[in-house]
């Protein structure tokens, strides 16, 4: 090979690794900066606040109970009854108890979310296994119906009416923040009594000794 020949090979071979050099470093690049990306937070299941909320039902199958919330204007009432009654006797309820209550499912947040499931029966959502949240949101009904338990027992599998997906609820926001408000009403907190009047005279002590009537000589 002459001289020529072998430089051009070289000069070829140099602008391969340089190229090769080049499109590496540029790679390594990018997916670090896709790696430090912190991932999207995940997002309540229901756009609204608990002020948008008119009535909110919760339901346990397996406690057949529920608890029924119902918003009118600025004043709230409750009623807890069997889960297959229609007309639950309702009361008058703490203001800001109640309003947790809403607040409780307007904050509902998945820890993971399943965005193409297969038959809902699998996930025991086609009905409500566990439980049924039925709500009011500005004059529109949904229905939240919680399912079976994952395979490793820290969650609950969810499905919303008006969505395609299938949700993961951890077993603390099912079993205490939603199932547990049945056995929690909000109830108003009842007045204090007020004391009794300590106003009157004591009684006379004892040892104390009554006058002498006339003519009548004291003892010793």
């Amino acid at each position: 090979m002459n001289s020529r020949g072998f430089y051009v090979a070289l000069g070829i071979f140099a602008a391969a690794v340089l190229l090769y050099w080049l499109v590496e470093v540029q790679k390594v690049g990018s997916n670090s900066g896709t790696s430090a990306r912190p991932s999207p937070a995940a997002s309540p299941l229901i756009k609204a606040t608990a002020s948008d909320f008119d009535r909110v039902v919760i339901k346990s199958t397996a406690g057949k109970k529920q608890l029924v919330v119902v918003r009118s204007g600025s004043s709230w009432t409750y009623g807890v009854c069997a889960s297959d009654q229609s007309d639950c006797p309702m009361q008058p309820a703490d203001p800001i108890k109640a309003g947790v209550v809403a607040a409780d499912v307007a904050i509902l947040t998945p820890s993971r979310t399943i965005f193409q499931p297969e038959a809902l029966q699998i996930y025991g959502v086609d009905k409500a296994t566990t439980g049924e949240v039925d709500f009011t949101v500005k004059g529109v009904q949904h229905t939240l119906l919680i399912g079976l338990k994952t395979p490793d027992g820290s969650a609950y599998w969810a499905h919303l009416d008006s969505s395609a997906t299938v949700a993961v609820l951890t077993s603390a926001t099912v079993e205490t923040t939603l199932l547990g408000e049945i056995d929690s009403p909000p109830a108003p907190t009842p007045t204090p009594s007020p004391s009794p009047s300590t106003g009157a005279s004591p009684a006379p002590s004892a040892s104390t000794s009554a006058p002498a009537g006339p003519g009548v000589t004291p003892s010793p």
